[in-house]
């Protein structure tokens, strides 16, 4: 399971070259850095805030997954490793990644089917999905990366 999207760093600087080219490419977006990144917090402090939404998105995929498996978070234990994640819109992922495991034979792959799928959206502890954050550059990436490592076959949406 993968969930993708490529943006500028905090600190980062865009040519008006870049964003001429991108503004025209149907397969970029341009935004205001407002709109990705909150105004007058710092570099440190964005890392900061996301890796915390992440890790209370990682324990909300875990209490919703083992609740609806029919578990105690006492009894099970679960571990996620999941470098360069930010933010809280990996959690609904997460949390069929852990059913997946649980309900299958413990190798993943029996919820899919064995096929590779991707997707995004944060999930509460109680299993109430929400919104997702940017999913019209988080659709463009999805397309970009089929389009560039899957022979040709386009995703569906």
């Amino acid at each position: 399971m993968v969930t993708v999207v490529s943006v500028t760093p905090p600190d980062g600087s865009v040519k008006s070259p870049e964003i001429v080219g991108a503004w025209f490419d149907e397969h970029r977006a341009v935004v205001p850095r407002d709109a990705v990144y909150p105004a007058g917090r710092s570099t440190e402090q964005t890392a900061r805030h996301n890796t915390q939404e992440m890790n209370d998105s990682q324990d909300a995929a875990v209490a919703a997954a083992l609740k609806q498996q029919g578990l105690s978070p006492k009894k099970a234990r679960v571990r996620l490793t999941l470098p360069d994640v930010g933010g809280p819109s990996a959690g609904l992922m997460c949390a069929l990644g852990i059913i997946d495991k649980i309900d299958g034979d413990a190798r993943g792959g029996d919820l899919t089917g064995g096929q590779t799928i991707g997707g995004t959206g944060s999930i509460a502890a109680d299993g109430t999905v929400g919104a997702v954050g940017g999913i019209e550059l988080k659709v463009q990436a999805v397309w970009r990366k089929a389009l560039r490592g899957a022979g040709g076959r386009v995703p569906s949406c």
